[in-house]
């Protein structure tokens, strides 16, 4: 249960209580299923759950588990919901239901448990709620940035072009970390897991770290950079002079570099920092958990060395 990531800031509650069988069926044919999607910084698709309600739902690669989470308690009482306990949530006490259908395009699904927060979530005027691991877990997800579309596919069904890029994956505590490489101040590039997380607006936060070769740029004040359900985290704004994603390589990009101390954790324990949407959109990504691997390709046209952004703006990561 990660209750303090940044960006999409909701608690996936573990119930050991509940055991409901996950159901999701692809349609035949087609092998793939294209639904458009709108981007403010988050991947948001609409979504059919219930009979009756068309919901915007956030996909998130930050979301562990198996549940749908909804941010207002009115909608549970609007879907008619049959609640079957509650559950600390990290912001309060939220209620739990199953049994609820959920249609994403033609995929449907049942997830294991709809989990309803105990007030609305202001940080999310637009957005009703997020699904994480669910979606990703028993299809090859591909996000087309360039055309707002994201397209799933059969296990096995997606079949990469010359122009993308194989890279391993690991899933940490249900998310997705690779390995990249981080050149902050021109001293080496040195290599570092970070985490995936397309629920998070920020390019790139990093733990200022000597011991793991990335350093805090001297002289920049600490400030405020987000909410977590922990507490609040602080770092210092800077950039990074280059990252290589696999063969891809990104430079002067705006970071967080936060203390490693920080009461409020980022991520998975094990990691050395975040990719957010921001830097992600850079790329059409292609997620294959099953076979524990992202694909990836440069989005539109163009080089595949770029410049990607200056610093991130002041507190723009999370509550």
């Amino acid at each position: 249960m990660r209750l303090a990531r940044l960006g999409v800031n909701v608690a996936f509650v573990s119930l050991a209580t509940l055991t409901i069988g996950c159901e999701i069926r692809m349609p035949e044919p087609p092998r793939a299923v294209d639904v458009p999607f709108t981007d403010d910084g988050r991947v948001v698709v609409k979504a059919r759950v219930g009979a009756r309600h068309t919901l915007n739902i956030i996909l998130d690669t930050g979301g562990p588990s198996l549940d749908l989470a909804l941010f207002d308690p009115s909608l549970g009482d609007s879907l008619g919901l049959d609640y079957v306990g509650e559950a600390e949530s990290g912001t309060g006490t939220a209620r739990v239901a199953r049994g609820v259908r959920v249609k994403i395009g033609n995929l449907a699904f049942v997830p294991e448990s709809v989990i309803v927060m105990d007030e609305r979530r202001p940080n999310f005027p637009t957005q009703d709620g997020v699904i994480g691991r669910l979606v990703f877990e028993r299809s090859v997800v591909e996000f087309d940035f360039e055309n707002s579309v994201v397209r799933f596919h059969e296990p096995g069904g997606f079949r990469p072009g010359p122009d993308w890029r194989e890279l391993p994956l690991q899933l940490v505590g249900g998310v997705p970390v690779i390995e990249c490489g981080v050149n902050g101040d021109g001293s080496g590039e040195v290599s570092r897991l970070l985490f995936i997380d397309l629920g998070s607006r920020e390019p790139l936060m990093l733990y200022a770290d000597e011991h793991r070769g990335i350093r805090a740029p001297g002289g920049a004040p600490e400030e405020f950079v987000g909410s977590g359900a922990q507490g609040n985290v602080y770092g210092r704004r800077g950039s990074v002079l280059e990252l290589r994603v696999g063969r891809f390589k990104l430079n002067a990009i705006g970071a967080w570099f936060v203390p490693p101390d920080t009461p409020v954790e980022i991520g998975p324990p094990g990691i050395d920092g975040v990719m957010g949407g921001d830097l992600l959109r850079e790329f059409d990504l292609a997620f294959d958990y099953g076979n524990e691997t992202v694909y990836v390709r440069k989005a539109g046209s163009g080089e595949e060395v770029r410049t990607a952004g200056g610093a991130p703006e002041s507190g723009s990561a999370g509550e």
